[in-house]
């Protein structure tokens, strides 16, 4: 259109010029009247023109703007008015040209975003199915809707708009089930689920102590920031065995009776037996050096992680890595447990930080899959429901972990204390672990057969962002 507006300009512009001259060669010649000349017959409103798929827009744009400068180049006057009438036109074609192709690039993005948006993959997942559930959940496994139709609606728990954008974008995956930790809520690593849950100096001693055989593995974003890393944790690691042999020989010759203790010389020791390690060593990680993102990364013990990054640095928030969080030991806890046991998806450290490859803050819990990814708050299912659908029943030992559930619930309640909720809970799963109740986690939480099923097919259609990794809670 731009194109057919500058022409139209250039057009009448060559009309005013021609009809002077032809009126002054009248003048000289009489008997050779000049023949006026038409403008060409106006396109048809816009209303009225026909939708023009994307793939050929860029086709037909040329096509017309082609057309439209051979139309009019084939009636120029010589000269130099000609001359700056066709290159207005060819300068019109090439803008028309860009346009249309900078607006084949916007759709084809904005397509691309909108697929890999989870709350659309969401929304067409739960479409309208049959009685074995949603036609997202028929698509995977093959099948199309048959017989009487069944009808859904979910609710989710919504993220931060920083995390979202960063599971579509792909610089992060949302976190499964056995992430338990707190994802950050302001600063550098806001959306981010950081290792660290405490920034009180006091809490480092409220924080469960890492089993001797415990080993594990974090990532850096180059292969010298994790040189720097082993050349720091070298020494480190050196005195921790020297003071774990010194340790555990001064307590086994106590024991023996061939020396006493005082309580505080046996302090010293015990603290120092704490710091022996079943594999005093690092390993060098290389499998996804060769991703796109690259990742240098170390296995080493969990105590010489705890000794180096924790016990020896300061765990205050830095001006600008501040979390929103309070600190929370027993958080604390459930992150080493989560990084020490790796589960499914593997679950290691990634290290944000590319200044200071030993900052603390800068740990973050990450997953390795396809490549290592850091974890954001995800979106969690908090009900599913639907109409059409037949289930089965819940299975015995899930019904009676939820008569387990309303009883503790019950006893939270029936004692009223300051503490917020969590915490309260939090509390109720240590006493009940230190009893010996540990239940079995699936993978994609509780549920019947056919509630879990469908979100492990849902799970796998939110992939690419990791967006959801479970079922409702």
């Amino acid at each position: 259109e731009r194109a057919g507006v500058v022409s139209g300009r250039a057009h009448t512009k060559r009309m005013g010029c021609g009809a002077s001259t032809a009126a002054s060669g009248a003048k000289a010649v009489a008997a050779q009247p000049v023949k006026p000349r038409t403008a060409p017959d106006p396109p048809p409103a816009a209303a009225t023109l026909p939708p023009v798929p994307l793939s050929t827009a860029v086709t037909k744009t040329t096509e017309t703007s082609s057309t439209s400068t051979q139309a009019e180049t084939s009636n120029l006057p010589k000269g130099e008015k000609a001359t700056e009438a066709h290159e207005s036109l060819q300068m019109a074609k090439r803008r028309s040209l860009s346009s249309a192709k900078f607006s084949a690039r916007v759709v084809l993005w904005w397509k691309c975003f909108l697929h890999k948006d989870p709350r659309r993959q969401i929304l067409q997942y739960f479409q309208p199915g049959d009685v074995r559930g949603p036609r997202g959940y028929l698509a995977a496994r093959g099948l199309r809707p048959e017989g009487p139709p069944s009808s859904f609606f979910t609710v989710w728990r919504p993220t931060s708009i920083k995390a979202l954008r960063m599971m579509i974008e792909g610089t992060a995956c949302g976190k499964g089930l056995n992430v338990k930790g707190k994802s950050a809520k302001t600063g550098e690593v806001s959306g981010f689920v950081p290792l660290l849950q405490i920034s009180e100096e006091a809490h480092k001693s409220l924080v469960g102590t890492s089993p001797k055989d415990g080993r594990v593995r974090v990532y850096f974003q180059t292969e010298a920031l994790r040189a720097e890393v082993v050349r720091t944790l070298t020494p480190i690691l050196e005195e921790m065995k020297a003071a774990a042999l010194a340790g555990e020989s001064a307590l086994k010759a106590e024991k023996e009776g061939s020396v006493s203790h005082t309580d505080e010389e046996r302090a010293v020791h015990l603290k120092g037996s704490f710091q022996a390690m079943t594999r005093p060593d690092m390993d060098m990680l290389d499998q996804y050096a060769e991703c796109a993102s690259g990742a240098w990364g170390i296995e080493l013990p969990e105590r010489l992680l705890w000794e180096g990054f924790v016990m020896r640095q300061d765990i205050s928030h830095p001006p600008g890595w501040e979390t929103g969080r309070p600190s929370e030991p027993a958080f604390m806890d459930l992150n080493l447990h989560a990084v020490r046991e790796r589960g499914e998806p593997s679950t290691c450290i990634w290290q944000y930080d590319a200044g200071d490859p030993m900052n603390p803050r800068g740990l973050l819990i990450a997953y390795e899959e396809d490549e290592v990814k850091p974890v954001a708050s995800d979106l969690d299912a908090f009900l599913i429901g639907s109409r059409g659908v037949d289930f089965e029943p819940l299975p015995d030992d899930q019904c009676e972990l939820v008569r387990w559930l309303f009883k503790n619930i019950e006893g939270v309640l029936a004692d009223p204390q300051p503490a917020g909720w969590t915490k309260r809970w939090l509390e109720v799963l240590k006493k009940e672990g230190a009893a010996g109740f540990h239940p079995e986690l699936p993978k994609y939480g509780f549920g019947d057969p056919t509630s879990y099923d469908i979100m492990a097919k849902a799970v796998h259609r939110l992939g690419l962002s990791g967006a959801g990794r479970h079922g409702a809670e």
